[in-house]
């Protein structure tokens, strides 16, 4: 190991410029590694692995220097500052002329730092630029609302970057933005490159770079399935018909629904209408997809399709970035998540961070908020079916099996039948996103005793629920109102 990174080392420092010798040594040996035992030789290792990560490191830090060049260096003996100004001067002092000389000295100059320019450009879009940038984005409405403050970020390609976070604090608005669906009113987008906020910047070219997925589909009512698709690539792509219709059908096949192409929107369901915008989406070849709370409009059943779509976009290495309320979605898919509260993207880090390990406060209680769902039930004529709609809802988000909702619901009825509800019951509904655990709490009222221990509690109830449960305890917890009994029931695992 020594002797490969010596050589690494002689190696870098004799066939690049020493400004390139602090990013080769900042390159851990794990690459190196890693490529030889690909089958790489020390010099394939050294070009192919090594060198383009030295470069990205280095590359913005000495960009100045490397153009700098130019001005104090003869380049061939003879376009130097220096020495091309002499030549001028010789010139001129033997014809007389006294503008000639200089302007073609000028135009060679700018003719060779513009080609120097132009190449060191490539290399940085090529090794070190991200596919999208974001600098100091900011939104403020005309009446002083500030949605968005300083919103600071970079999406590397095949990025899969779930948003999540409380509602209004700009997720959504914060998507508009990067495609000016919403005009900022500061800051940068940067995408592959451009600032798509430059004055002079073709907007609607960049747009076709960041495609967007609606919430409400906004799919074209009056065309089918398959001109919904078509339109755009046959009139921005230029595409002719024939090869606008096979992508079409390529990227139906994809989402399952190529047998739908002759439909009109209004007559797919909204898990169908969602696949197909994807799909309209894909037809323009985008480098990132903007998805912007794309099952909230969703039935419950339809919400597992159009995410196993986004999924397979995922596995395929699209960049994406997510507006979501499905925690476990997010989890499971993304790369990244961007928690935003008060305008800012709050904490950013992987899903183990963000969900297991949030350094943050208002990070922790979001996530508390969200992995717990609360029911207050204040006299004993409760509305049950409300009560069964949003546990289910609960369930739904997080992607709990169908059995364990069903054994759920009836834990928490038969757990209802065996409680006093005189003086109000709250009810919750704990889910660990590590190993699945569901737990039902019931926090009893003031002076109630737990109805585990009560030898009249109803027996049919009992044996359902130590039926369903791997555990049942109860303890004393304190409250603003004094010390209270709650029960705990854990699930069983099905």
């Amino acid at each position: 190991k020594p002797r490969l990174a010596r050589s690494l080392r002689k190696m870098g420092r004799t066939l690049t410029c020493p400004a390139c010798a602090p990013g080769i040594e900042s390159i851990d040996k794990g690459q190196t590694e890693a490529g030889l035992a690909l089958g790489f030789s020390r010099a394939q290792t050294f070009f192919y692995i090594v060198l383009p990560q030295a470069v990205k490191r280095v590359m913005p830090m000495y960009k100045g220097e490397i153009i700098s060049l130019l001005k104090s260096t003869s380049i061939v003996g003879y376009i130097a500052v220096v020495d091309i100004t002499k030549a001028s001067d010789l010139i001129r002092s033997q014809t007389f002329d006294a503008f000639p000389p200089l302007i073609i000295v000028a135009l060679i100059y700018m003719a060779s730092a513009w080609i120097l320019g132009t190449l060191l450009n490539q290399l940085i879009r090529k090794y070190v630029m991200s596919l999208l940038a974001i600098e100091h984005l900011q939104k403020t409405y005309d009446d002083g609302l500030a949605v968005l403050k300083n919103v600071t970020a970079t999406i590397e390609k095949g990025e899969v970057i779930s948003i999540i976070g409380p509602s209004g604090t700009g997720k959504s608005t914060f998507l508009r933005c990067l495609n000016l669906l919403e005009q900022p009113t500061g800051g940068k987008v940067i995408i592959d490159g451009q600032d798509i906020l430059a004055r002079g910047a073709n907007v609607n070219e960049l747009r076709r770079k960041m495609g967007m997925v609606f919430q409400s589909f906004n799919l074209f009512d009056h065309l089918t399935i398959l001109d919904n698709i078509c339109l755009a690539p046959m009139k921005l792509l230029k595409k002719s018909r024939e090869e606008a219709e096979k992508r079409a059908h390529e990227l139906l096949e994809l989402v399952g629904l190529d047998d739908k192409s002759d439909c009109y929107p209004r007559q797919l369901s909204g898990g169908q209408k969602q696949r197909i915008a994807i799909a309209r989406c894909l037809a323009m070849d985008p480098e990132i997809i903007l998805f912007d709370e794309p099952t909230s409009a969703l039935d419950p059943t339809m919400v597992s399709e159009v995410l196993g779509v986004i999924r397979m976009l995922a596995k395929k290495g699209m960049t994406m970035l997510i507006v979501t309320h499905e925690m476990r979605f997010a989890h499971d898919v993304s790369t990244r998540i961007f928690y935003m509260d008060q305008g800012v993207i709050f904490e950013d880090g992987t899903p183990d961070d963000i969900f297991e390990h949030p350094r943050k406060e208002r990070t922790k209680a979001f996530i508390q908020r969200i992995t717990n769902f609360k029911y207050d039930i204040a006299s004993p004529h409760y509305d049950l079916y409300d009560l069964n709609a949003k546990v289910i809802e609960f369930c739904t988000k997080h992607f709990i099996p169908y059995q364990r909702q069903q054994n759920l619901l009836l834990l928490v009825e038969e757990t209802l039948q065996i409680t006093p509800l005189k003086g109000g019951v709250e009810l919750t509904v704990s889910y660990a996103e590590n190993g699945g655990e569901l737990t039902l709490h019931v926090l009893l009222p003031e002076g109630q005793s737990s109805p585990l221990k009560n030898k009249d509690a109803d027996k049919m109830s009992m044996d359902i629920i130590n039926g369903l449960c791997a555990e049942t305890k109860d303890d004393v917890v304190d409250t603003h109102l004094g010390p209270r009994v709650r029960i705990s029931l854990t699930l069983k695992t099905v």
